[in-house]
C-alpha cells in the first residue's frame, strides 16, 4: 500500500470521519480494509471489469475478488474498493450483499474450484491419450 498512507496503523483514522466509531459498519469496515490490505497484488483477468471504477482487465493494476453467493467472484480495483468501504459501504455494489473479510480473495477462484477444475483438465487429458474405440485408418485393412 505504498504511496496511499493507509497502512495499517492508519486504518482506523481513515474510516473515523465516514462511518461512527460505535457502529457495527466501523467495526465491518474496519476488518474489510485490513483484509483488503493484506491481499497480494495479482493480475486481474482481462474480462474483468470494476463495478465502481469501470476499468477493465489491464487497467485495473491492483485487483481484489469478492466471491459471491453463487460461487463465482467480481473483481474490483483495491482503491476504489478501500474508497467504497472507507464511506460505511460493506455491501458488494452489484450484488447488495454483505461482505465479509472471508468474501475477499487475491483469485478469482476458490481451492475448491482449482482443484475441480485441475481434475476435470486431468480428465480430458487422459480421454485424449487413450486409444480411440473406432479403428485408425488401415487397422484391419487387408487389401
Amino acid at each position: 500500500m505504498t504511496g496511499t498512507g493507509l497502512g495499517p496503523e492508519n486504518l482506523t483514522d481513515s474510516i473515523v470521519s465516514f462511518v461512527p466509531v460505535e457502529s457495527e459498519n466501523y467495526r465491518n469496515s474496519l476488518k474489510l480494509l485490513i483484509k483488503i490490505h493484506s491481499l497480494k497484488t495479482v493480475y486481474a483477468r482481462p474480462t474483468d471489469i470494476c463495478a465502481i471504477t469501470h476499468l477493465s482487465g489491464s487497467e485495473i493494476k491492483s485487483p481484489v475478488y469478492i466471491k459471491k453467493s453463487n460461487g463465482d467472484f467480481d473483481c474490483y480495483d483495491r482503491e476504489a474498493l478501500k474508497t467504497w468501504i472507507r464511506e460505511g459501504n460493506v455491501i458488494n455494489p452489484l450484488t447488495r450483499e454483505l461482505i465479509t473479510p472471508e468474501m475477499l480473495s487475491e483469485v478469482p477462484w476458490t481451492p475448491e474450484f482449482f482443484w475441480q477444475v485441475l481434475f476435470q483438465r486431468l480428465l480430458q487429458q487422459v480421454d485424449s491419450e487413450s486409444p480411440s474405440s473406432s479403428p485408425s485408418s488401415g487397422a484391419g485393412f487387408n487389401g
